[in-house]
């Protein structure tokens, strides 16, 4: 190639405008969903019923799960609304929540959004190099200015899956107390380590999360847990007659009740994918990041609902284990706009597809005509031969 030639060779764009781009994107999205959420609720709205009902705990226990008490309690803090703002976290959980409203509401919600986002991120960078990205994905925006519990979870859920090989006991203790938080995120773990032989981390966890629910019988005492029970079905009823609820609900339920189709089948058909990825992801040695997408995706198609801030707990899986940073960002945006256009089911089938179909790669052969008589020793090479490289070398990227 001479001079001339040279002169005329048009350079591609750097990878870091493509990166920026995308960063760019999602900084707007985040202003316009701030804007918007901000301008129908106030700061903090998700975090006042946590916190009244911690106040009520203290004085009248018995009323923690009376909707209408809870609801008074919160309207002098987001004014009178024409619906419930109940407490629907077991009394476990209460444990964890209360000490944190002993100041009043707007330092407490700053406090608790402050710290429990620094949990977040902070082990999330152990998962992935790329955790700074993660501030500008819209379901931790979202998760932010409504005072939410899942940077606690999503926390806890990634650092317990972390310490599953090196620490089992401590993978146990982590997980049951979150489980003790948000059971109904957690709902697949029993199966999880039984396919993973993790008996030691089982016993843990199981240790842990009665422990729990010990701790909170020995403080609030056994009828709070009947009211508990009995609150959930009220529950369901309220959100399944509020449009705007199932509407940023992010399960197939809720989807199919969109349409009309709601009904026992939804749980039926979720319950094959969401057994299949526990099965890819426990069942073989695999990484952290595609545990968590299984445990939450898995728990996503079982229950009736899960708002889509709850996307926030997959999102640093989605960066762990990319190549290069346009993909990582790439997906951030994408599960971004999963959340803004009311979808986000959309954002569980982009993390689960991949967890599924993986594993199947790695055990059918790459040329069906060797299928055969050499079926069972090319199984055999892929599992026994491949599957522990791929983890590690998943480990390595992220």
């Amino acid at each position: 190639m001479d001079d001339s030639e040279k002169e005329h060779t048009v350079k591609p764009p750097s990878p870091r405008i493509f990166v920026l781009s995308i960063l760019l994107a999602l900084l707007a999205l985040d202003v316009r969903i701030t804007v918007a959420v901000l301008g129908w609720q106030p700061l903090g709205l998700d975090w006042a019923p946590l916190w009244a009902a911690s106040r009520i705990s203290a004085i009248d226990i018995q009323s923690v799960y009376d909707f209408a008490r809870v609801t008074r309690a919160q309207e002098h803090l987001i004014g009178i609304t024409s619906g419930a703002r109940p407490f629907i976290y077991p009394p476990s959980a209460l444990a964890i929540i209360a000490p944190f409203s002993v100041i009043p509401v707007l330092p407490s919600y700053v406090v608790w959004a402050s710290v429990t986002g620094a949990i977040y991120l902070a082990v999330s960078a152990k998962l992935t190099r790329r955790w700074w990205i993660l501030p500008l994905a819209c379901p931790f925006v979202l998760t932010a200015i409504a005072g939410q519990t899942t940077f606690l979870v999503g926390g806890l859920l990634i650092l317990g899956l972390q310490f599953l090989e090196k620490r089992p006991a401590y993978a146990g203790i982590i997980l049951g107390m979150a489980t003790a938080i948000k059971p109904q995120t957690f709902i697949l773990v029993p199966l999880a380590l039984v396919l993973a032989q993790k008996w030691r981390p089982l016993a843990y966890w199981g240790a842990s999360a009665t422990g729990m629910v010990l701790l909170s019988l020995g403080l609030f005492g056994p009828d709070v847990w009947l009211k508990w029970f009995a609150a959930l079905p009220r529950f369901q009823a309220l959100v399944g007659n509020n449009p705007a609820l199932v509407n940023n609900s992010i399960t197939p339920y809720a989807l199919a009740q969109r349409v009309g189709c709601a009904g026992w089948w939804v749980f039926v058909a979720g319950a094959g994918p969401a057994v299949a990825s526990i099965w890819a992801t426990f069942g073989t040695r695999t990484c952290t990041a595609d545990r968590v997408v299984a445990l939450v995706g898995g728990a996503v198609l079982l229950s009736p609902y899960a708002m889509n801030y709850e996307l926030a707990l997959i999102a640093p899986a989605l960066l762990a284990g990319r190549t290069d940073d346009i993909k990582a960002a790439a997906l951030i945006l994408v599960l971004s706009l999963s959340l803004l256009f009311g979808f986000g089911f959309g954002g569980i089938i982009l993390a689960m597809a991949p967890v599924i179909v993986r594993p199947l790669r790695r055990i059918w052969p790459r040329n069906p005509k060797k299928w055969g008589s050499k079926a069972e020793t090319h199984v055999e090479g892929h599992i026994g031969g491949h599957a522990l490289g791929w983890a590690e070398a998943q480990q390595g990227r992220s």
